[in-house]
């Protein structure tokens, strides 16, 4: 099975329940369509093409940069904002006003249309007998790989060492260079790794986020202020690094979670690798377990993370262990305007509207087949 072919291969629209008003307001609404475009990059661009701050841009989510998009972005009022904006692979329209700027909070969730290609006959028959079981029942609630890109190059969680207050350590993460990057960038980070230290050597040849903090680094006095470097970085950016480590922990916790239900039920386990490690998936849920895990959460894990039970604490505790970091740790020290806190996620998720299509002849791989899913995830 092959995903992710092509970028009509992966549709995301996401739904937002935003107030939009035809009043002039302190904050403009956009909707904004983009294929194969990191949503950062493209802020950036936008705050550029506007003449904007890029603080005065907000959105609800930050969608894979593999597939086409849709969501909404909000931009703080001033004059001579275009009415549309496009170019190539992305656009955005002018939709109305709002009296503050979009965020997670306002985000209903995403509908979702996956083409599957590659399938042999094996597996278009198996995904048939598995939706309804995925209907009734759902899957776990991991964190997908999108939500790990800027751990990709396999050195480290960025949000993990700024949590344990190593800032060198974190801004050398930033500048991991990964086989994602485009070239050019992929060559200047791979010039500040190399030459790490010689910031008046490497300031000259960066741009964009990237050289304001080697123009910083490379003033007299400032070459070891990595605290004050990172806070160059866009809050929301710093955040998703931050959310990246905890969405790890999450996942980690609810592979231990599965594995003690598996000791315990004799579940059948299938495993997945993704981008940070292993998923683990029971192949089918007992009825009685199934309704027993209906509606149950696992931590999202924060300093002032409370365990309901002690089988949840002893699993945290495992994970924490093995990770190096202590619970009261999980708060972010000495950037100001950051916090993170504790909350829950559901341990599986139930697709809403789940449908897929009849196999077909695949127009891409010879003698295989093709099936298209949509679902709405919340």
């Amino acid at each position: 099975m092959k995903l992710k072919v092509n970028p009509e291969d992966f549709v995301v629209e996401e739904i937002a329940t935003l107030p939009l008003q035809s009043k002039r307001g302190p904050f403009r609404v956009y909707q904004l369509r983009k294929t194969n475009w990191d949503t950062f990059e493209l802020v950036v661009r936008l705050a550029r093409v506007f003449g904007c701050a890029r603080r005065d841009f907000a959105v609800g989510g930050y969608k894979d940069r593999y597939g086409q998009s849709s969501q909404l972005l909000t931009v703080r009022d001033r004059p001579n904002l275009p009415e549309r904006y496009e170019e190539s692979h992305m656009a955005v329209e002018f939709l109305g006003y709002t009296p503050r700027p979009i965020s997670a909070r306002d985000i209903t969730g995403n509908h979702f249309h996956l083409t599957l290609r590659s399938l042999s006959l094996d597996e278009t028959a198996t995904i048939a007998r598995n939706l309804d079981d995925v209907r009734h029942s759902g899957f776990p609630n991991y964190y997908d790989d999108q939500r790990f890109g800027s751990a990709r190059h396999g050195r480290g969680f960025m949000g993990k060492e700024i949590f344990l207050g190593n800032r060198e350590a974190a801004l050398r993460l930033y500048f991991e260079p990964s086989r994602f990057d485009p070239s050019r960038e992929r060559h200047l980070k791979s010039e500040v790794i190399r030459r790490w230290g010689r910031w008046q050597e490497l300031a000259p040849q960066a741009y964009g986020d990237y050289k304001r903090i080697l123009d910083f680094l490379s003033q007299d006095g400032f070459g070891r202020s990595y605290t004050r470097a990172l806070s160059l970085l866009t809050k929301d950016y710093l955040l998703f690094v931050i959310n990246a480590y905890q969405s790890y922990l999450f996942n980690e916790i609810t592979r231990a979670y599965l594995l003690a239900l598996q000791r315990q039920h004799g579940l059948d386990l299938l495993t997945v690798p993704y981008l940070a490690g292993e998923f683990i998936f029971p192949a089918r849920l007992p009825e009685d377990l199934a309704r027993r895990l209906a509606g149950e959460t696992l931590p999202v894990l924060a300093y002032d993370s409370v365990f309901r039970h002690r089988e949840i604490g002893e699993i945290v505790n495992g994970v924490l262990r093995r990770e190096g970091i202590e619970l009261a740790q999980l708060r972010i020290r000495k950037l100001p305007g950051l916090h993170v806190h504790a909350k829950e996620r559901e341990l599986l998720v139930i697709p809403g509207n789940l449908t897929a299509t009849a196999p077909e002849a695949d127009d891409q791989y010879a003698n295989r087949q093709k099936m298209t899913l949509r679902f709405f995830l919340p």
